[in-house]
């Protein structure tokens, strides 16, 4: 069986599975609301995919962490998302003690590849046979998107369901492009594109710059909320 790990929520001990995201983990535990607007509203999770940003919660005093893209790997310390919380980075530059942050890696592929889904794997792996050296990066811990998204625990848990032939279809793609030579970063967050062709990331904590030759982007799509009266922005 998956091994449990204990995470602390808001003072209480739960038991989540190893490789399930925290928001699948609170949910099974029967929480909906992780974190409070500034008008005092509660929210939960929406989109389930990291784009909407309503299930941002606290982790080992790190504040706004997405419950839906962060994985269950050890034990940590949770708590809901409060509007009043000011980032850190805030706080150290509003006092004075911000020295900044050290120079990030620099990084020189031939292609860069924004996206492990679907196009973004399959154009990674034609360049790759072709003989050009390919980095592939996606926020997500693991390849495949919405569309190939693999499961984040093993089959063998009880009331897990097997992989169906679009989860075997992505394995096979995501390992094809591996035994290629595909270089994929996973939990990269692409948050930054300058001239000419200079993309900075942060990765796992730590700040990479990237300066390929080419770069493909690949984000691929999400859900667009339905408006109706009476929700918010």
């Amino acid at each position: 069986m998956t091994q449990t790990i204990p995470i602390q929520f808001d003072g209480e001990t739960l038991h989540a599975r190893a490789g399930e995201t925290l928001a699948a983990a609170l949910i099974a535990h029967g929480v909906q609301q992780f974190r409070t607007t500034a008008s005092g509203q509660p929210r939960g999770v929406f989109c389930g995919m990291g784009v909407c940003q309503d299930c941002l919660v606290e982790i080992d005093g790190v504040a706004n962490r997405r419950a839906c893209m962060t994985k269950i790997e050890k034990p940590i310390t949770v708590r809901r998302g409060a509007h009043v919380r000011p980032l850190p980075l805030v706080t150290a530059s509003a006092s004075g003690s911000y020295a900044g942050s050290p120079e990030p890696e620099i990084r020189e592929p031939a292609l860069l590849v924004i996206g492990a889904g679907p196009g973004g794997l399959s154009a990674a792996l034609l360049a790759q046979r072709a003989g050009v050296q390919v980095t592939v990066l996606d926020e997500r811990s693991q390849a495949g998107g919405q569309y190939y998204k693999q499961l984040g625990v093993s089959a063998s848990e009880p009331g897990v369901a097997p992989p169906d032939a679009q989860h075997r279809r992505g394995a096979a793609l995501i390992e094809s492009a591996r035994k290629a030579g595909v270089e994929i970063i996973h939990d990269a967050l692409v948050w930054g594109a300058f001239e000419p062709k200079e993309f900075i990331a942060t990765v796992r904590g730590r700040s990479i710059r990237f300066r390929p030759a080419a770069c493909i982007v690949a984000t691929g799509a999400y859900e667009r909320g339905w408006q109706v009266p009476g929700w918010t922005l």
